[in-house]
């Protein structure tokens, strides 16, 4: 012990501190590949902890450890080596042999459990064939693709069994959910369901279905997306908290394009830039039914060529204030009952204003019509619109103990709205349509608003009338002329086209841009 000396109390905090700092440094994420660290799916899964990822390779995954996939509460990403890479996607398969699911999530998940880029092929499942969610569970689905999934009852591919008082989450970005034998989305209780930038085609059933009974109340986002040739309709949900659909398509649906059913709290429905095209409905609206009490916005919006029993291309119902502006309402039928085009039953009050309201049919009111529903009368307002027929192509119900009444305001119009092509479905403004420039003169744009293709909602001098705001061939600055400045921007993006979807210079569509759309916009210059 000679010449030994006891560490000071200064030196013994001093190693403490160093011990306690190396403790609380942060654990790094882990990476487990499949096949390469463990040969299944499942197995990576069982391995992983909160924060790490399960990197798939390309590959056909089968077996019972490769489908019923459980990710046992942990906050973790399942994805392929390149989410965003299609090809890879489509060869990164859960082929689940018509035995089992894709997914399920049943222990408290948090959107915070990710799956990422890939496909999920035979599923087979009472309720939810590619992603299960049950006792209070919740997820994120990314860049992945649904099809040849099997629901025997026709439900959802996704589907929510979270009971009623459990908060249940889902979000879907940019997936595909195609040609499955079932719906797509459906739930028996969702809080929040978020879908963003996906397809949702081609499926047996209802495209997304939130009005199961006895279900919370929802909220429901539905933006940049696709939902089309679904055999049981398009988006149904029942007894929201609110509803916001933007720059969507449903279209061509064995059902009702969109039904937004007794909304009743919150911030309402709010519909914008979406077009609502070819839905058909034996039994009830065609293309939207709209049935809120408390905030309806449906604005710059295409409803057409919808077939419905009660209501061609919109019904409203309910005590919400709707607003219903800019939007173009044509060639739809309503077979039974009166209201081609709008069937406002025990509204109070509707404002419609710069919309078109043409070659709708119905055995009352092909525009409009306007009806007392229990007691309640429908009392709407037109203004700086084009209705067919003026006055005489609306029916208003003035029967009842409380009639309904029809406000004829100033600036409307009934002469032929003069579109591209309507019998093949094209309602653009034509150059020589009287709706251009004809609009409310008082409109102000909301920040960013644009018409239903994306160009500014007032381009020139007024707003038009309708969805569709014109833009003359070769206008690329939108500014209402064609000058030098679309000229410059023309040449400056000579040749090929990066984007085929996204090249304002190809006047001709043939994605590139060259003499002949030089010579287009000459031939418009002014």
């Amino acid at each position: 012990m000679l010449g030994y000396r006891f560490p000071t109390v200064h030196w013994l905090l001093a190693l403490q501190a160093m011990a306690l700092a190396i403790c609380s440094l942060p654990v790094s994420a882990d990476t487990i590949h499949v096949p390469a660290d463990f040969p299944t799916i499942q197995a990576a899964i069982d391995a992983a902890t909160d924060g790490d990822e399960v990197v798939i390779a390309p590959d056909t995954y089968t077996g019972s450890q490769n489908r019923d996939l459980d990710f046992t509460g942990k906050a973790i990403t399942v994805r392929s080596t390149d989410p965003n890479d299609p090809d890879v996607v489509a060869a990164t398969i859960i082929d689940c042999q018509q035995a089992g699911r894709g997914f399920i999530f049943q222990s408290e998940e948090t959107l915070e459990s990710v799956v990422d880029g890939l496909t999920v092929v035979n599923g087979f499942a009472t309720d939810g064939a590619g992603v299960y969610l049950v006792n209070g569970s919740s997820a994120t689905i990314k860049n992945c693709v649904f099809t040849g999934n099997t629901v025997p009852i026709s439900s959802g591919v996704f589907f929510s069994d979270n009971a009623p008082t459990q908060r249940a989450d889902l979000v879907i970005i940019n997936c595909t959910i195609s040609d499955n034998l079932g719906g797509g989305f459906a739930a028996f209780a969702i809080e929040n369901l978020t879908v963003t930038g996906s397809i949702i085609s081609g499926n047996s059933g209802t495209a997304i279905d939130t009005g199961f009974p006895f279900s919370p109340f929802p909220n429901l986002i539905v933006r940049n997306s696709t939902i089309v040739d679904n055999d049981g309709g398009g988006i149904t949900t029942n007894q929201a908290t609110t509803i916001e659909l933007a720059n969507c398509t449903v279209a061509d649906n064995g059902g009702t394009g969109v039904v937004a059913s007794e909304v009743a709290f919150g911030s309402g429905v709010m519909i914008t830039n979406c077009t609502i095209t070819g839905n058909t409905s034996d039994e009830g609206t065609g293309g939207l039914r709209c049935e809120a009490s408390t905030s309806a916005v449906i604005r710059n919006c295409l409803i057409a060529d919808n077939t419905g029993r009660v209501g061609g291309g919109l019904l409203i119902s309910s005590f919400a204030v709707f607003e219903i502006t800019g939007c173009t309402l044509a060639g739809n039928v309503s077979m039974e009952f009166g209201g081609g085009g709008i069937l406002a039953f025990g509204t109070d009050p509707v404002a419609i204003r710069n919309c078109i309201l043409w070659g709708n049919q119905a055995p009352m009111g092909p525009q409009l019509l306007l009806d007392s529903g229990f007691n309640n009368p429908a009392i709407v307002s037109v203004d700086f619109s084009a209705v067919e027929g003026g006055e005489k192509g609306v029916f208003v119900d003035e029967t009842c103990c409380s009639p309904s009444q029809l406000l004829w305001g100033v600036g409307n119009i009934e002469v032929d709205p003069q579109f591209v092509d309507p019998e093949n479905a094209d309602y653009h403004l034509s150059s020589r349509s009287p709706c251009i420039d004809t609009g409310d003169p008082a409109f102000e744009p909301e920040p960013k608003e644009t018409d239903i293709d994306g160009d500014p909602r007032i381009i020139d001098r007024q707003v038009d009338i309708g969805a569709d705001e014109f833009r003359k061939l070769g206008d690329l600055d939108a500014d209402g002329s064609v000058g030098v400045k679309d000229l410059l921007i023309l040449l400056g993006s000579w040749g090929l086209c990066a984007d085929c979807n996204d090249c304002p210079a190809d006047i001709d569509g043939d994605c590139s841009v060259g003499v002949k759309d030089l010579l287009i916009l000459l031939g418009n210059w002014g």
